[in-house]
C-alpha cells in the first residue's frame, strides 16, 4: 500500500466555512501532480 503524508499546516479563523476548507484541501490533492514541479513540499 503507498501513502502520502505531508506536514503542512492551515490556519484560518474560526468562522471559515468548513466546506470551503474542504474544498481547498479537495482542490490541492486533485491538482498534486500539477503542483508537485512547482515545490517540493508537494512531492512524495
Amino acid at each position: 500500500m503507498h501513502t502520502v503524508a505531508h506536514m503542512s499546516l492551515v490556519m484560518v479563523r474560526s468562522d471559515f466555512p468548513p466546506d470551503l476548507a474542504y474544498d481547498i484541501v479537495s482542490a490541492l490533492f486533485a491538482h498534486l501532480p500539477e503542483l508537485q514541479p512547482s515545490h517540493g513540499a508537494f512531492k512524495a
